[in-house]
């Protein structure tokens, strides 16, 4: 009976740390947004400037960490060991301003924009100060700060609360959020999690790479379309071959293909010498062939009528 107990209980954990595991779900994760603060003491205002900030069940918040108080329009900095106290930090929140928070286990600390510029990984919680308030940036949400793209998933929030864990963009081509006055082309390319301006070419495409299939980096779901130097759009591409914008430097050798599902770019073989349907033309003649003349060079060529 002793062992059956045993053999049930590690059944039933092995199962639970399965569910775990398969939503990469921790123990102690990186938080999801920085935690409410509770009332200091004999006080209806977290602030306090004898006693480091509290959370909601009244536990003090780790030395040089931050809380948010419920109404959502201050921040709160926990210090604690020789001297203790719960301020504002900052004491004046700017207005349109993106404030960056870089997680680790239960608590965050906050990165200006000149740390953020050396930032290379890391799980990050955002707030943008708008209207007297403080909004985290989430549900799918992409945002340029410190020069640096960060993407912000919705998660599976029914069951995880991930919505608001945001995370440095992956090296490639994203459109650019245009949040950023000094970023201002239609295009961005990422490297090492920084943004750099990148103008498109009309009727170009590149491959999403915020559509990266999760179990395969080769493959993306979504291409991305430029009708103009200054519009470009992600979308679900239509079945057959483009060319991938990125060669350009190099005489246009590679060539995307995408099937029902994904897509995925190659440079051009022998075996692809030949003639394709440029699918990035709907209504006209002009470049509507793709040309694939030797194995390292594609070029755009304007259809016969007839």
């Amino acid at each position: 009976m002793f062992n059956r107990r045993i053999l049930k209980f590690s059944t039933t954990l092995i199962t639970l740390l399965a569910i775990l595991s398969h939503h990469n779900v921790k123990a102690t994760g990186e938080l999801p947004a920085l935690p409410f603060c509770g009332n200091a003491l004999n006080s209806n205002s977290p602030e306090s400037g004898a006693a480091a900030c509290l959370d909601e069940s009244g536990n003090p918040i780790d030395n040089g960490k931050y809380c948010i108080n419920k109404d959502k329009t201050v921040i709160f900095k926990s210090t604690s060991g020789v001297s203790n106290s719960c301020s504002k930090d900052p004491a004046t929140l700017e207005a349109d301003k993106y404030y960056v928070y870089l997680c680790v286990a239960t608590s965050c600390e906050y990165k200006n924009d000149e740390a953020v510029s050396s930032l290379t990984e890391g799980s990050f919680v955002i707030y943008k100060y708008e209207s007297s308030q403080l909004k985290q940036i989430k549900n799918d949400e992409t945002v340029i700060v410190g020069g640096k793209l960060f993407i912000c998933p919705k998660g599976d929030t029914s069951t995880f609360g991930d919505n608001g864990r945001c995370g440095l963009a992956s090296n490639g081509i994203h459109i650019n959020p245009k949040n950023d006055g000094t970023i201002t082309s239609a295009l961005v390319t990422v490297t090492s999690g920084t943004a750099t301006e990148r103008t498109p070419v009309v009727g170009s495409f590149y491959l999403d790479q915020s559509s990266e299939d999760s179990s395969d980096s080769s493959k993306f779901h979504k291409l991305i379309k430029c009708s103009s130097t200054t519009e470009c759009v992600s979308d679900t591409p239509v079945k057959g071959v483009y060319i991938d914008e990125t060669s350009q430097s190099n005489s246009y050798n590679k060539l995307i293909t995408c099937d029902d599902n994904t897509c995925s770019s190659a440079v051009v073989n022998a075996n692809a010498i030949k003639y394709y349907l440029n699918l990035g033309v709907t209504n006209s003649l002009e470049k509507a062939i793709v040309k694939c003349i030797d194995a390292n060079t594609c070029s755009r060529e304007n259809g016969v009528s007839g």
